[in-house]
């Protein structure tokens, strides 16, 4: 995985803020943060509604462990770029937490089931080729486990207060289930396609690099190899036979342009009255004229 540490910075729009700079932060890390952001919220939502139906306090505390461990995640992953070694401790806490709600909950006749949803989006989502299977199998062994001791053991199993109260729980459990589950799809396409415009986009963006880097190269002359020249009026041939001059030959194969003057040498030899009233000092100098 390869990220990015350009400090250029994105527009400050909602995503951007919250689960990180596409300039900064990769992909991955990105929609890790977008989960255990939605875990957290999860956590929020249970916390809340075991404080107001006045669950036991055990159902309070298992609801807050699974709000301050993906806070505690999402620390880690902003500041350190971390989301490749939290995906799987995530996923395992978060089994270990519904496992041990599924006991004090009432199992299969609780709520607890719901958020094994969770659990199995989000390995699927954070987890890389043979992790996810390998944890999601896991998942479901744990499930069959969890269902047999209830099974074999059901006096193990913690009941609800009441009728009233375990309809309540499973109802609004649901609704949070479904809401957490609707909102991390969503967000996790909406980043995907995020990415792939990015893409798009500097995939275009090298197209016309690449464009004007070979119209350069076709502008550009260079002059190389042995060229013939004669030894009498210097003219070079070229390509095709043809003898020019040097000035002409040069001009038509590079960027460069010739201007005329003469040498101090030639100017004494050719204008000696002009040159007998120039100064030594500027004959010295080589100035032309």
């Amino acid at each position: 995985m390869i990220h990015n540490t350009s400090k250029i910075q994105s527009k400050g729009t909602f995503t951007t803020i919250i689960f990180g700079d596409p300039h900064i932060h990769t992909l991955e890390n990105r929609i890790f943060n977008a989960v255990v952001i939605m875990i957290a919220f999860g956590g929020i939502c249970a916390s809340l509604l075991n404080y107001y139906s006045e669950n036991p306090v055990r159902e309070l505390i298992i609801s807050l462990i699974a709000t301050v461990v993906p806070i505690g995640f999402y620390i880690a992953s902003r500041r350190f770029h971390a989301d490749r070694y939290l995906n799987a401790p995530l996923v395992i806490i978060f089994l270990g937490i519904l496992c041990i709600a599924w006991i004090t909950n009432q199992g299969s006749y609780g709520s607890t089931l719901g958020y094994f949803f969770i659990l199995f989006v989000v390995g699927k989502i954070i987890l890389s080729p043979p992790y996810d299977k390998l944890l999601l199998g896991i998942s479901f062994i744990a499930v069959i486990i969890l269902l047999l001791l209830e099974h074999f053991r059901p006096e193990l199993i913690m009941p609800y207060l009441s009728e009233s109260h375990m309809f309540l729980d499973k109802v609004m459990s649901l609704m949070i289930c479904l809401v957490v589950i609707t909102i991390l799809i969503h967000l996790i396409l909406k980043e995907y396609q995020n990415e792939r415009t990015r893409s798009e986009r500097l995939y275009q963006q090298t197209l016309k690099d690449k464009e004007a880097l070979i119209q350069a190269l076709t502008e550009i002359k260079i002059l190389k190899g042995i060229l013939p020249v004669c030894s009498f009026c210097k003219r070079i041939r070229d390509e095709n036979n043809e003898w020019r001059t040097m000035e002409n030959y040069i001009s038509s194969h590079s960027e460069a342009q010739f201007s005329h003057g003469f040498c101090p040498d030639c100017g004494s030899k050719h204008y000696p009255e002009y040159f007998q009233k120039t100064t030594e000092k500027q004959i010295t100098h080589g100035q032309e004229f």
